[in-house]
């Protein structure tokens, strides 16, 4: 349940920053792929086991396991939110275990968000409202139109 929450949030996040990016349907698909790689990258949308250690000293901060922390002195921590970027620049994150999805992931994730953007659906030519309630786009399966 907790990753199907992150990765929901995760899906949520990629829309976002696609919709501010200008002039979408122009851009080439290896710079969303890109797009979604890097916001992957710092989101660990997935449960990944990383220790952070403060550079100054070296010593042991915390292991963190997606939304689960626990520091050195024991406490442990549960923060829900996907984090917004890397450590802060006074820490190290070292992986020490992860899931390292393949370019194909990526793209699949790309191409999915696209799909799923609303406001790539209203730039199409013919996404007006009769269009749209006819299930005429051809990269989905329509569900108007199925028989039980």
């Amino acid at each position: 349940r907790t990753c199907a929450i992150r990765v929901a949030a995760f899906l949520d996040r990629v829309q976002c920053h696609l919709d501010r990016i200008d002039d979408l349907e122009k851009k080439p698909m290896d710079e969303i792929v890109d797009m979604v790689e890097a916001l992957f990258r710092t989101s660990d949308p997935l449960l990944c086991l990383w220790e952070e250690v403060e550079i100054a000293s070296g010593k042991r901060i915390k292991i963190r396991l997606g939304p689960f922390v626990v520091d050195n002195a024991g406490r442990g921590s549960y923060d829900p939110q996907l984090p917004g970027g890397p450590a802060a620049p006074e820490f190290l994150r070292i992986p020490l275990w992860h899931f390292s999805p393949s370019p194909a992931h990526f793209r699949c994730l790309a191409e999915w968000s696209l799909l799923h953007s609303e406001r790539l659906e209203r730039s199409l030519p013919g996404s007006d409202e009769a269009s749209r309630a006819s299930g005429c786009c051809c990269c989905v399966p329509s569900v108007t139109g199925r028989r039980r």
